[in-house]
């Protein structure tokens, strides 16, 4: 009889194109990935509290498939109400989801801080949202060197993000031991080894710390 493979449930925004494409392919085999949806009106610290409030609606729904871990796959759902906020609302998720959670605002700080403290941030969000992300960062132990953001608001504008854009945004001229690039809507995967071989950097995205958290909490090496 062939193993089943480890189900793994994954919460998202609604406006969210991009991480159904990676991160299955980033997991790797034996892990089912299955997707429920948030309501999101904008990533605005309002559009990311409208979000909140139907996370554990698609909490209930993703425990239906009896999953082995579940993601709250939005990076700025996640910090945008500080490390506090986010390690109470992933308690409240497991609850109802009846197995352990990981945010992919923690899994992003920790994955860097696996590849040292001295942080290269960039986004795609808003300034004022990118603020709130370095805040948290920053009570990770990380140190921002420096940080740039397209200004956006709009997810679906996000995940429309263009290779040239990515990597022009990924520039800079610090000493940061990393590169963090954030959102789970952020189309990056494509793009990981040119980014690492042009900048001389590892690179950290969402989706893939988010793969890293997932499979640590499944007892799976990293690859």
């Amino acid at each position: 009889m062939t193993e089943s493979p480890i189900r793994v449930g994954v919460l998202v925004p609604s406006t969210d194109t991009t991480i159904e494409q990676e991160l299955p392919a980033l997991l790797g085999p034996g892990c089912s990935v299955h997707f429920a949806r948030m309501r999101l009106p904008s990533v605005t610290e309002a559009g990311l509290a409208v979000m909140e409030d139907h996370a554990l609606e698609a909490a209930a729904l993703i425990a239906d498939i009896d999953p082995s871990v579940v993601a709250f796959a939005c990076t700025s759902g996640s910090f945008f109400r500080g490390a506090a906020h986010e390690t109470a609302l992933a308690e409240r998720l497991a609850a109802v989801a009846g197995c352990p959670v990981v945010t992919t605002a923690r899994a992003f700080a920790e994955a860097g801080r696996r590849r040292g403290r001295a942080m290269r941030l960039r986004t795609p969000y808003t300034q004022d949202v990118t603020i709130l992300e370095q805040r948290y960062l920053e009570s990770y132990d990380l140190n921002v060197v420096s940080s740039r953001s397209l200004g956006l608001s709009a997810d679906q504008a996000i995940g429309r993000v263009d290779a040239a854009t990515i990597a022009e945004l990924a520039a800079g001229d610090d000493p940061a031991e990393a590169l963090l690039l954030s959102c789970t809507n952020l189309p990056t995967r494509h793009l990981l080894a040119d980014l690492e071989r042009r900048f001389g950097l590892p690179v950290v995205t969402s989706n893939r710390a988010t793969a890293e958290a997932v499979r640590r909490r499944l007892g799976i090496e990293d690859e």
